[in-house]
């Protein structure tokens, strides 16, 4: 499913944007 995959792809770059925007 491309959601998994996105929602991955999206939890990996909160990661790493979150503390950038924070």
């Amino acid at each position: 499913m491309l959601s998994a995959e996105a929602a991955a792809r999206a939890r990996r770059a909160a990661r790493i944007w979150s503390p950038t925007t924070a």
